[in-house]
């Protein structure tokens, strides 16, 4: 199945908020070819913000997380991800 991630599902889950398990269990799934996980550019740069500027999370983490992430999403031809 594929599911489409906002910001907020990804801030609760690095914050261990509310739903935090539920998008835990949704990546495990997409990490073993299960599911994919899909989520807008603009979504993601606002987890990296987030992060940085209101968390405060060690920002060369952050950057190799972001990068390694884009990556993955960039690993995926238009068509994919119109299909």
């Amino acid at each position: 199945m594929d599911y489409v991630f906002d910001a907020c599902a990804m801030i609760a889950f690095l914050n261990d908020e509310d739903g935090a398990d539920t998008v835990a269990g949704l990546i495990n799934q997409a990490e073993i070819g299960v599911d994919r996980i899909f989520m807008n550019s603009v979504q993601v740069l606002e987890v990296y913000y987030e992060s940085i500027f209101c968390v405060g999370v060690c920002v060369f983490w952050l950057n190799w997380a972001f990068f390694s992430l884009i990556g993955r999403m960039l690993s995926y031809s238009r068509h994919e991800c119109q299909g």
